[in-house]
């Protein structure tokens, strides 16, 4: 019995796998149908369109794990966080974090929803070899496309059109004939006879002019998706022979060497350079300030990703008495990220936040949880899950971010910062900010808050003031904030509706 209009017995089609494909192009042609602005505008078009398509394919992927024996409750861990990251695009319309988020996306649940298919029978170690296998499952759907295509060929051919049809075949045939005119052989001939290619001008101008057209492209493209994750669904989906191996231990003399030597090492850098790293203030100048923090705060935050690995090598595979020079050498790390939040911590009180200090703020909080987290299992008898730990807690954070008011609180706190004595930040700066915060600007600018205080105290302090030179510096940097609200109000009606997020609909309701 042929089953969605395919072949009898000879379609690989079989009811399971019609549904994915169907599922794959309702998912596809809702991308192409209401995302297709994103080629055009960026991630300014991702709103309520951006959230529908997730939602289709989170549904597709998650029912596909339970038809292969996954209990969902087992998944929240990860699901719960991924579901709050694609919430965010509905919400806020920050487009920095909306680019991230999208390979934030496309990553855990490549690892994720690999993980939990090895792991529905046994419990499983997040080793190195873990994590490389993960990897490699996640870009296996690349060995999948050509058997996605062949099912999807099965799948929208007539009834009784099986492989082996003429049907089928003439159309295999048309379409290998149609490209090998138009991309080898009419090129040839043309270009050996001027007065062929003026012949047959018309009709390459033609299929040039279908290739470019907007419903063509929309039509392939959906089609390369619909095959795309069809083929992500097959691969992941497939048996693996994942056996899990035990980590060896290994030789705690030269680990405790060195790790004796490189916590040596922090110990005098924290000692000799206490009073340096715990300063009270930031030298004046802009240019050394920002060499005074970001000198130290990178470096610093790149030896904390060094000390987790060094952990991850030594944890629970050395002799006790390496594992308690393992915590104090911890300690001493974290000590490095306090000195590392310090600069930075100086460095937003004189200069403000932007999306670079906010993040990285955000990251050194997130490092700090992990670090207090390290210490604490090396006083527990059984071995955690480092690994897993980290990528979960990055995958929470990183959530939970995502739906903060990030842009509300880099304004309100720059304009707040602002008001101090010896304050650098410039409002002016802000413009950069997206139509989040459109409804606050405006508020501010009834109330002139956004007025450069600190441009007008420098001013009047400079040996060499000039009343001129501040009153047009002023006009100025009003004048931006005027411009920058028509800016965000012009993108805001040019959206369609599925572009528009909820504070879209704040905003205009408010107008109302």
């Amino acid at each position: 019995m042929a089953l969605f209009g395919l072949a009898g017995p000879r379609s690989e089609v079989d009811r399971l796998t019609g549904i994915k494909i169907l599922w794959s192009l309702g998912a596809s042609t809702l991308w192409v149908l209401l995302v297709w602005g994103f080629w055009r505008s960026g991630p300014d078009a991702l709103g309520l369109n951006a959230f529908l398509y997730m939602a289709a394919m989170a549904s597709l992927f998650v029912w596909s794990l339970h038809r292969q024996g996954v209990e969902v409750r087992s998944c929240l861990f990860w699901l719960i966080p991924w579901g709050l990251t694609a919430l965010s695009f509905l919400v806020y319309y920050n487009p920095f974090l909306k680019m991230t988020s999208l390979l934030v996306l496309l990553v855990s649940s490549a690892i994720f929803y690999n993980y939990s298919l090895l792991a529905v029978r046994r419990s499983l170690q997040w080793t190195p070899s873990l994590v490389i296998r993960l990897t490699g499952r996640g870009l296996s759907f690349l060995f999948f496309i050509w058997k996605s295509i062949r099912l999807h060929g099965q799948f929208v051919s007539l009834r009784g059109a099986g492989r082996n049809s003429t049907l089928w075949r003439v159309i295999i045939g048309v379409v290998i004939l149609v490209a090998l005119a138009l991309f080898i052989v009419l090129p040839l001939l043309s270009s050996a006879d001027p007065t062929f290619a003026s012949s047959v001008r018309s009709i390459t101008d033609w299929f040039t002019e279908l290739i470019s057209s907007s419903p063509f492209r929309r039509a392939l493209f959906g089609a390369l998706l619909s095959v795309l994750t069809l083929a992500a669904l097959l691969a992941w989906n497939s048996p693996s022979e994942m056996q899990e191996g035990k980590e060896k231990p290994i030789d705690s003399i030269v680990v405790g060497i060195v790790l004796g030597g490189v916590l040596a090492l922090y110990l005098l850098f924290l000692g000799i350079q206490f009073q340096k790293l715990w300063v009270g203030r930031l030298p004046f100048e802009f240019a050394d300030a920002v060499y005074f923090v970001k000198s130290g705060f990178w470096q610093l935050l790149l030896l904390s990703v060094l000390n987790v690995a060094i952990y991850i090598l030594a944890y629970r595979r050395t002799v006790s008495v390496v594992q308690k020079i393992l915590a104090v050498f911890t300690v001493a790390s974290l000590l490095l990220l306090c000195s590392a939040a310090w600069r930075m911590g100086l460095y937003v009180i004189y200069y403000g936040f932007s999306y670079e200090k906010f993040f990285a703020v955000y990251t050194v909080i997130y490092c700090a949880i992990l670090f207090v987290w390290l210490v604490s299992r090396l006083f527990v008898n059984r071995r955690s899950d480092v690994i897993k730990f980290m990528v979960v807690l990055f995958i929470w954070m990183y959530a939970l971010l995502t739906l903060l008011p990030v842009e509300q609180f880099i304004l309100r706190t720059n304009v707040a910062l602002s008001q101090l004595q010896d304050s650098h930040v410039r409002l002016a700066e802000l413009t950069m900010l997206s139509p989040d915060v459109l409804d606050q600007v405006r508020e501010y600018q009834k109330e002139d808050k956004l007025k450069e205080v600190n441009m007008e105290r420098f001013f009047l302090s400079s040996p060499t003031n000039d009343p001129t030179l501040l009153e047009r510096d002023m006009n100025y940097a009003a004048e931006g904030w005027d411009r920058w609200i028509e800016r965000q109000e012009d993108v805001i009606s040019s959206k369609a509706w599925y572009e528009t997020n909820v504070m879209d609909w704040l905003m205009v309701s408010d107008r109302n």
